[in-house]
């Protein structure tokens, strides 16, 4: 919350999700035994449509039209949750900067820099 008050934002929405995570996603892919090439557990993939469905929700509620999400190109996070708002809400626009503007890790950060973002700027061979 104070990052998105430092940053400007006109409001903010902090929404605990961890008992519906748990209840609706983690549990039933354990259950499903749902892995990743049989190996990996899906525990960010399966976050990534919760926080686009409350994302749409809240879209909704106040009216906007668009949903932005900072994913680059380079992991699937952007096809989770482009994939889910266009079957939940496919009148949204999507907005993804990193991707349009064709931005790879140094130039975000310079960008970040520049606009008074606070970043990490780890150097991680995954992120």
């Amino acid at each position: 919350e104070e990052k998105a008050t430092n940053l400007g934002v006109v409001k903010h929405f902090t929404i605990d999700l961890k008992d519906k995570f748990v209840n609706e996603f983690v549990f039933p892919t354990i259950k499903a035994n749902g892995l990743y090439q049989g190996i990996y557990p899906l525990s960010t993939a399966i976050g990534r449509p919760l926080i686009a469905i409350e994302a749409i929700k809240i879209a909704k509620q106040e009216k906007i039209e668009a949903i932005a999400h900072g994913c680059t190109g380079k992991g699937n996070d952007q096809i989770r949750f482009n994939v889910t708002i266009r079957a939940y809400a496919p009148d949204i626009e999507i907005l993804q900067p990193l991707i349009e503007w064709d931005m790879g890790r140094d130039e975000e950060i310079k960008y970040a820099q520049h606009h008074g973002i606070p970043i990490k700027k780890e150097n991680k061979k995954y992120s």
